[in-house]
């Protein structure tokens, strides 16, 4: 278990670099960048179910359904709080999201193991699924590749912004 946790802390302190590169680059607080990351993953998971293949009644249409409710509920409470401080963005702030982060790092690694272990059976089932499918003929190599293109884009985002969460406003410098 600790090499797990040794790779954690190393993909944390990436991510935490990363975006303060991004935001420095961008000009955006740490709020804002975190709102903009939660509408990008919502965008990349609704945009998985659609581009992967399934039925689009019983398959496409309820994941989209729920995505909506997720982005619906989302605005109403993760980015309007994270505007509010955005708002009023100062020192408090910074500590107060500073302490949610580190929070975060010691309550969710189970959550991120487990989006981390299920986006790599998903991409490999994928990818082995798409492979058998287009031996027998049954989908042609651009919808096989679009099937894994999918499967890029859905849970790894979903990953991604778990680490975001983890990600201190002042990346990881100390004062």
């Amino acid at each position: 278990m600790e090499p797990i946790l040794q790779l954690d802390i190393k993909l944390i302190a990436a991510t935490e670099s990363g975006l303060l590169s991004v935001r420095r680059k961008l000009g955006l607080s740490h709020p804002a960048a975190l709102a903009w990351a939660g509408s990008i993953t919502i965008f990349l998971l609704a945009l998985s179910t659609f581009l992967g293949t399934g039925s689009l009644y019983y398959t496409k249409v309820p994941l989209l359904v729920l995505y909506a409710i997720l982005a619906y509920w989302m605005g109403g409470t993760v980015i309007r709080m994270l505007g509010d401080l955005h708002d009023n963005w100062g020192a408090e702030s910074e500590r107060i999201i500073t302490i949610v982060s580190l929070k975060n790092r010691r309550t969710l690694w189970p959550l991120r193991l487990m989006f981390a272990l299920g986006s790599i059976v998903f991409l490999v089932s994928s990818i082995s699924i798409s492979l058998k499918l287009i031996d027998v003929g049954a989908i042609t190599y651009a919808r096989g590749a679009l099937n894994v293109f999918s499967a890029v884009i859905g849970l790894p985002a979903l990953l991604l912004y778990q680490y975001l969460q983890c990600a201190r406003p002042n990346g990881g410098r100390l004062p």
